[in-house]
């Protein structure tokens, strides 16, 4: 009887070893996959923190001191048809992102509105973009991130909102092309 509850107990014992040593690489995995996921998402957002300080900074040492001047520059969109002109902080934002997609092919920078001057092509959106711009309207503060995995990419995407200055509030209620006024 003594020899069937060890027999017993020694099989107990090798299965749950066997679960372990099989189960340990799986957690490890997940484990790793879980790290790998916060990673993305923080570096999205520090790079989403980067050219937010850019922009604003560009519009409050850059495009607030241009139109305090009683001198010619310009800020406009269409800038390049101008002498002497500068940027607004979108087109500066977008033009940011065609650079960063030049030189950083494992990272896309897109700044999209469905409501873009009428002189520029719609933004194509995704279903994902198109949702979180209704879903951004009813909770501004939010920032909104998908992620997803493959065995060899990993992907994150950061959607959040951008506050406008009143500089820029200002151009787009006066500006022909703007669709939006309020």
């Amino acid at each position: 009887m003594r020899n069937v509850f060890g027999e017993k107990a020694g099989l107990v014992l090798f299965l749950l070893l066997t679960l372990l040593l099989f189960g340990l690489p799986i957690a490890v995995w997940l484990d790793l996959e879980n790290l790998a996921d916060a990673n993305l998402r923080r570096q999205a957002a520090d790079l989403n923190s980067m050219i937010s300080s850019v922009r604003a900074y560009y519009t409050a040492n850059v495009v607030n001191r241009v139109l305090a001047s009683p001198g010619p520059t310009k800020v406009v969109h269409d800038y390049l048809d101008f002498p002497g002109a500068i940027p607004i902080p979108s087109t500066l934002s977008l033009e940011l992102g065609k650079v960063i997609g030049e030189q950083q092919h494992n990272i896309t920078y897109r700044f999209v509105s469905d409501y873009p001057f009428t002189n520029r092509a719609p933004h194509p959106m995704d279903k994902f973009e198109t949702e979180s711009l209704h879903s951004l309207r009813d909770h501004p503060d939010r920032a909104l991130t998908a992620t997803s995995s493959s065995i060899f990419t990993d992907r994150v995407r950061l959607i959040v909102p951008i506050t406008m200055e009143s500089a820029c509030v200002n151009c787009h209620n006066s500006h022909p092309e703007s669709p939006k006024r309020d």
